[in-house]
């Protein structure tokens, strides 16, 4: 028997390289790499119970139900996810600080 899935799509792979390029500026590769491993823990253990996370509700219809999650020791930087059959799929993982309704397609517009 297989773990649960954790599906991470290209905006979701892009965000997690950026945010450790970063970290690893404004303090040092160390943290960049427990952002990584803490963000990785953190798409285990979603996987594996997805209903943790909080539900969020974006005007954009093509996005479904997304949840959010917190990176582990880096609560500013969240998780955006879907649950899917066995697994999850990780949509975004995006600084709390940021524009999320224009990031997720609101208003002003904008893309996953």
């Amino acid at each position: 028997m297989s773990g649960p899935r954790i599906l991470k799509c290209s905006p979701a792979l892009d965000d997690l390289r950026r945010h450790a390029l970063y970290l690893a500026e404004v303090t040092d590769a160390t943290v960049a790499i427990r952002f990584l491993e803490s963000a990785e823990k953190a798409f285990l253990v979603l996987a594996k119970m997805p209903s943790m996370g909080r539900v969020r509700r974006f005007p954009h219809s093509e996005l479904g139900e997304l949840r959010s999650w917190a990176v582990p020791g880096f609560e500013k930087y969240l998780i955006f996810y879907r649950d899917i059959s066995n697994g999850i799929e990780v949509v975004r993982v995006i600084h709390g600080m940021r524009d999320l309704d224009r990031i997720f397609g609101g208003e002003r517009g904008g893309s996953i």
